[in-house]
């Protein structure tokens, strides 16, 4: 059968007709080709859409994320499904889904464009659906519970043995509708971030202790023995106890559900240097092949007719893996078709202190559950921790070795924290040493302490924010060592400039070639890259394409003279050479 290529009037036919929204752009930032349907869409005219670079349609709060996603596609890695708003000539947005693919042999984009606005508006209306149905539900559910109790309880009378059966049943089947929605409700939260952990120090011995008692006559019901090994003792996790548990019940029910009559689940916790590894151990059938690598996405099941597994929402991996990921653990397992599985996930252990690491903070609290606590915080994000509950032990503290920041509560039993950050700023060793005030009184600690004029990182109510903890003490650990900041400038006065214009606490190094910029690049190891816009282009493209050589992240901001305003979010990844030609005409209108 003789096959005919589309003439080129075909193809322009098909281009002009097609209801996506077709184009061809380049990586410096400008349509050279789109269909009819993006005047349909968009309302702007072909002149306009093409006369202009693509950055003055997107949604400022999708710049970035667009910006990563072309230097992607610049360096020959397909778009395969990315979302971002485009205003329209009404001054109105629209939801854009893009699938692109770029050519190897040029700068050229292919890409199919489509509206999906509606779409992202039924997802709402169908996760506000969710929530209301899931709500209206669990009330008069709580009431048939509430009621079966009272009965099996024999509160309001003995029932004989076929009616106990019968409540015992419908128990069993109210609290597993009751875990359904929860399963429904806790995925709303955690795709909206709503659903917020309440951390503590979570002894590993007891949280098994409680998945045990929870779960053994569930296990029971499946006529699989439940075996909790003994846990390590003294070892505790960060972590909201309740979310732990729930994790734990997720992989527990499961591997019940895929059990046969007689066969045994194991849990465990063993404790490395660093992290504590749960276990869930069956011995069911293996996890299918194909099914492997969507076992965590919702509403999603093996075809395994002849196991229990096939049982449930299958929302139970997907929230686990949330949960779990929100501990900052990682979540996986291991199988073996006719052997079984073992689920497990690890997080960090909060009992042991990480010190000699250069990044040691001294934590001056007298709570000692809130010390313990920040202590634990700090330890997950690889901080060695020192806590010092006196004036007098922080001093002492201080006096002994260097730390890399202090976390101060103003309130202490023997003094103002106020005294020891006049202390710490008055003596030149301690002078520039970073401080995050943590105190359930902020404003009047402020007040106390003069504002930010003492050189206060951040200040931190109680309870206590974790990740602004984080943001603030990773900002700044490291102690007196100063940031390693490349420019590249047009001449030695602009790269001057930019240097001025950096916080006191980075060092910059002004180049104005190619050659010399790698040489530092390669050398010294920068944090980051400033670009001073007016650069040449191809200076800058000839750098970008040396830079390529190093394979590893090239954090890169783009300033234009005279004020240094920000034109670019830093930028993840090695960045192509089409690159400077696209910042200097897509941004350059910016400035």
């Amino acid at each position: 059968m003789i096959q005919r290529s589309p003439s080129a009037r075909t193809l322009e036919r098909f281009f002009r007709m097609a209801q996506d929204m077709l184009c061809l752009a380049n990586t410096e930032g400008y349509f050279t080709w789109i269909n009819p349907r993006w005047e349909q869409v968009l309302g702007w005219s072909t002149e306009q859409l093409t006369s202009r670079p693509f950055l003055d349609f997107v949604h400022p709060d999708d710049v970035a994320a667009t910006l990563v996603e072309v230097d992607k596609l610049a360096r020959g890695e397909p778009t395969i499904h990315f979302t971002n708003r485009y205003r329209k000539r009404d001054g109105g947005y629209c939801w854009i889904a893009w699938t692109c693919t770029p050519d190897p042999d040029s700068s050229e984009l292919f890409a199919v464009a489509r509206d999906v606005s509606r779409e992202r508006e039924l997802d709402r209306l169908k996760d506000e659906f969710i929530s209301t149905v899931s709500h209206e539900l669990r009330t008069p559910l709580t009431s048939i519970h509430g009621a079966l109790g009272m009965l099996a309880s024999g509160r309001v009378g003995t029932l004989d043995d076929q009616a106990t059966r019968l409540v015992d049943v419908a128990l069993r089947n109210c609290r597993r509708l009751g875990r359904r929605i929860d399963d429904i409700l806790d995925l709303g939260r955690l795709d909206a971030g709503r659903l917020e952990l309440k951390l503590a120090q979570v002894d590993v011995a007891g949280l098994l202790a409680g998945v045990d008692e929870a779960m053994r006559s569930y296990a029971g019901a499946y006529g699989v023995t439940l075996r909790c090994e003994p846990p390590p003792e003294g070892v505790t996790v960060l972590g909201d106890a309740e979310r732990l548990h729930q994790v734990l019940d997720n992989l527990v029910s499961n591997a019940l559900k895929v059990s046969v009559d007689g066969a045994a689940v194991v849990v465990r916790a063993t404790a490395g240097d660093d992290v504590v590894r749960f276990e869930v151990v069956d011995q069911g059938p293996g996890i299918p092949v194909d099914f492997r690598a969507r076992l965590f996405e919702r509403f999603t099941q093996a075809d395994q007719s002849s196991t229990r597994y096939a049982t449930g929402t299958g929302l139970g991996l997907a929230i686990v893996r949330s949960l779990v990921e929100q501990h900052g653990g990682e979540v996986g397992f291991d199988t073996e078709i006719g052997q079984g599985t073992t689920m497990w996930f690890e997080l960090a252990r909060s009992d042991v202190a990480r010190t000699g690491t250069g990044r040691d903070v001294l934590v001056v609290e007298d709570d000692p559950d809130v010390a313990r606590l920040l202590a634990a915080v700090l330890a997950q994000e690889g901080f060695g921790a020192e806590v010092a509950s006196t004036l007098a032990a922080a001093r002492e503290a201080l006096a002994a070795r260097a730390f890399a920041a202090v976390t101060l509560d103003v309130l202490l039993p023997d003094g103002s924290g106020s005294d020891l950050l006049h202390e710490l700023r008055a003596d030149a060793a301690t002078a520039d040493l970073p401080v995050v005030v943590v105190s359930a009184v902020t404003d009047a600690s402020r007040a106390e302490l003069g504002g930010d004029a003492l050189g206060v990182v951040d200040w931190l109510s109680k309870p206590i924010d974790r990740d602004r903890l984080v943001r603030a003490i990773d900002g700044v650990a490291g102690g007196a060592r100063k940031v390693r900041v490349l420019i590249l400038a047009r001449d030695d006065a602009a790269g001057n400039h930019v240097a001025s214009l950096l916080d006191p606490r980075a060092r910059g190094v002004t180049t104005t070639s190619a050659d010399a910029a790698f040489a530092v690049l390669a050398s010294e190891d920068p944090e980051l890259v400033v670009v001073d816009l007016d650069t040449p282009r191809e200076v800058v493209s000839a750098f970008l394409h040396l830079a390529r050589d190093l394979k590893r992240p090239l954090p890169l901001v783009v300033v234009a003279q005279p004020d240094g305003q920000l034109l670019s979010d830093v930028l993840s990844g090695r960045a192509p050479g089409a690159l400077a030609g696209r910042l200097k005409r897509s941004l350059g209108s910016a400035g």
